[in-house]
């Protein structure tokens, strides 16, 4: 297990423990404020300092009677009351419908109401507690699986830690006003807004923030200073101001600081899809953040613009939108449904409808002419179904294409390009073909494929526009590209952590003006299809092109591996026929090397009386023989072998696997 692999372990383990521990959170305050509903209710809640706490119940008993939020409990039937806990235990100890005469300290002196216990209701249950405990868990769901899909991204941690804190406010609210087991929970709401600046600063100034980390610890420093004192002053007299007008505030400020820095983001940046994800922030953090952000403000100081239950209810784009945006990839297409999903649904059901009338009256037609049994009508009826349906498919299949062609269209895409593909046999040529078909079929500025060079030391760029060296090695593409199969985009690349590219390596891969990169190959990475950006400035990628370049990588992987078998056959070839020649050449010499063998052998004979002369002819016979050896040896080399069979017992058999074990 290698050191990447280890860390992803150790960042999935801590993201589960926390995933765990506040889920538990949630079903104990799930399981007491379930208890909670067995007892009289007063007809509003009161925190342990004795502050009434907010609620939007217009219609409960003490909202009826006057009472308001951040009035203090001083008696209850004339006792007085020390603290939260024991109101809460006097109020649970008496009868149903119990008139019980409460004193409250309000800025206008001492108001006393008589209020008659009721039962806290069904409806009270699912609006007060229900409603925000289920988006507290949509918070925690939505916040872990994005960071599941994103482990390595500081972005996607810092979101999954304000999505806690959400969850735990929301979905302990009715609970922190009850058992007051989770009361100080409320105090650590504005460390959501300091997880919000980051998470904004994250996305619109990262290159700042690695220059200046700094940065990143001032809204959490200012955020705990707000958080201990109020946790210091959470049971005084101080803890209901502090915690609804000092919490607001500093929320307000940092979702202020939000918009500024994506507003100067959105405006100075060129990058078409940074632009698409700012759009989903902004959406996300106005229904999300702002709308509960003013109803705490103007709670705080007055009367609520907006209900607390609108409120809640509208947080739920904040988690939902903000994780659409940190993935960045687009699970569905919104423009596509909103645009035709009605009318689609109203066609295929007059379809559907119109197939069942026709079904069933002719079924009813020709049982009419057709005296027998029920078992008979029924296979009537089934042979109706069938001879019908092909009629109904084929109506079906052109509603489809009117308003999805291109799904219809991507198969023809994907069947020309895979008819291209079985043709290339070199990977210059392929990069060539992958280029000009996917450009076209996907509206594409360029498309290309890199692959290593011969020696792994460089890689090529090959596109229709050309060949380009890359000073990038085949090690350097396994340690940027971790996953194949998996599209991977530019600035995933800038920002993950650690650096999988050094920067000369990340400028190499800018200048091929890529958005995204699909690595080929199982084992190894055999090529990279590099993909460009839109023709159309402002159209952005959609679920349709990725799924389009993600059924390609087979049918490329293929080409790839055909390419380097062309490539070792094109040698073999260049072998074989190097050898063939040089068969020839060797008999062309063996020839002359006889009669000069031949001539020596005369001469030797004709000058028997000279000593020196016979000497050197003996070295030339010496030669011719050596050199005979040599094109002997060569041609019994290159000539192809008859095996030889013989018989071998089962010990000589192993004693030889022994032998060749090592090798």
């Amino acid at each position: 297990m290698n050191t990447q692999d280890k860390r992803k372990i150790r960042r999935l383990v801590a993201g589960i423990t926390l995933f765990i521990a506040v889920l538990s959170i949630l079903v104990i305050a799930f399981v007491n404020a379930m208890a909670f509903t067995k007892y009289p209710f007063a007809g509003f809640f009161f925190q342990p300092n004795r502050y009434v706490s907010f609620t939007e119940r217009a219609q409960w008993e003490g909202m009826k009677n006057g009472i308001k939020p951040l009035y203090r409990l001083e008696k209850i039937n004339g006792e007085q009351v020390t603290d939260g806990t024991q109101a809460l235990k006097k109020v649970q100890c008496m009868p149903d419908n119990a008139k019980v005469a409460f004193t409250f300290n309000t800025d206008y002196g001492v108001k006393e109401v008589n209020i008659s216990l009721s039962k806290f209701t069904l409806n009270d249950f699912s609006v007060t507690f229900l409603l925000p405990f289920l988006i507290g868990l949509f918070f925690l769901v939505t916040g872990f699986a994005v960071y599941l899909l994103n482990p390595f991204k500081k972005i996607a941690f810092i979101h999954y830690l304000s999505s806690l804190f959400v969850a735990l406010f929301y979905s302990t609210v009715l609970d922190s006003n009850t058992t007051y087991w989770f009361y100080r929970l409320f105090a650590l709401y504005p460390l959501f807004g300091a997880a919000s600046v980051h998470l904004i600063l994250c996305i619109t100034a990262s290159d700042f923030m690695r220059k200046h980390p700094i940065t990143n610890a001032l809204p959490y420093v200012l955020a705990s200073i707000i958080v201990g004192v109020q946790e210091y002053y959470l049971y005084s007299n101080y803890s209901a101001s502090l915690l609804y007008m000092l919490s607001p505030i500093f929320l307000v400020g940092c979702l202020t600081m939000n918009f500024v820095y994506l507003f100067i983001h959105y405006i100075t940046t060129k990058d078409i899809v940074a632009r698409r994800k700012i759009r989903f922030y902004l959406i996300g953090l106005f229904f999300g953040t702002v709308i509960p952000a003013l109803w705490s403000i103007t709670f705080a100081f007055g009367r609520p613009l907006i209900s607390l239950d609108w409120a809640i209810a509208l947080s739920i784009f904040y988690p939902a939108f903000t994780g659409y945006a940190i993935t960045r990839e687009d699970l569905f297409n919104l423009e596509s449904i909103v645009r035709t999903s009605l009318e689609y649904i109203v066609f295929t059901g007059v379809i559907l409808a119109s197939y069942f009338i026709i079904v069933a009256v002719t079924s009813l037609a020709v049982q009419k002419y057709i005296q027998s049994t029920p078992f008979i009508h029924t296979i009537i009826t089934i042979l109706v179904v069938v001879i019908l349906l092909p009629f109904k498919n084929r109506i079906q299949t052109l509603i489809d294409k009117t308003f999805y062609p291109e799904r219809f269209d991507t198969l023809d895409r994907l069947n020309d390009i895979n008819v291209a593909l079985s043709y290339v046999r070199d990977k210059k040529t392929l990069g060539v073909v992958l280029g000009r078909k996917i450009s076209k079929a996907i509206n594409l500025r360029s498309v290309g494929l890199m692959y290593p060079s011969k020696d792994g030391k460089t890689a090529i760029y090959s596109s229709n526009r050309g060949l380009i060296s890359i000073d990038i090695s085949r090690h350097a593409m396994e340690r940027i590209f971790l996953r194949p199969g998996i599209l991977e985009y530019i600035n995933d690349l800038v920002e993950a952590l650690p650096p999988r590219a050094k920067r000369t390596e990340l400028a190499d891969l800018k200048s091929l003006s890529a958005q995204y990169f699909l690595p080929i190959g199982k084992e190894k990475i055999k090529g990279i299809l590099v993909i460009g950006e839109k023709i159309d400035e402002g159209t952005r990628f959609i679920h349709d092109d990725f799924q389009f370049l993600k059924s390609l990588y087979p049918q490329i992987e293929i080409a790839l591996i055909n390419s380097e078998l062309h490539e070792q056959k094109a040698e073999q070839e260049k072998f074989a026929a190097i050898g063939e020649v040089a068969s020839v050449i060797v008999h062309e010499i063996k020839n002359p090397l006889g009669i000069i063998k031949v001539s020596s052998n005369t001469l030797k004979r004709r000058m028997p009386d000279d000593p020196q002369a016979v000497e050197m002819l003996g070295f030339i016979e010496e030669e011719v023989n050596r050199m005979n050896d040599t094109i002997t040896n060569f041609l019994n080399f290159a000539r192809p072998k008859h095996p030889i069979k013989r018989n071998y017992s089962v010990e000589e058999f192993s004693a030889y696997l022994t032998n060749i074990r090592p090798e």
